[in-house]
């Protein structure tokens, strides 16, 4: 306990055509939530409450909202 581990993370957007996912051995869990929940979820983590955004402006573009 106390040691310091290098973590990277890669995030990935994306639209699915179906609600029904497979998650590989590395995952316990997952969750479909909208836009208000997940900034919910995030509120403790600035820098992916950040990258929520961005990615949500970028959708809200594409769509010509």
């Amino acid at each position: 306990m106390g040691e310091i581990v290098l973590k990277f993370v890669t995030y990935f957007l994306v639209q699915s055509k179906t609600k029904d996912v497979r998650v590989s051995f590395e995952h316990d869990d997952y969750e479909w939530v909208n836009f208000e929940k997940a900034m919910e979820i995030l509120k403790r983590r600035k820098e992916n409450k950040e990258l929520l955004l961005r990615a949500n402006a970028f959708i809200i573009q594409r769509k010509g909202v």
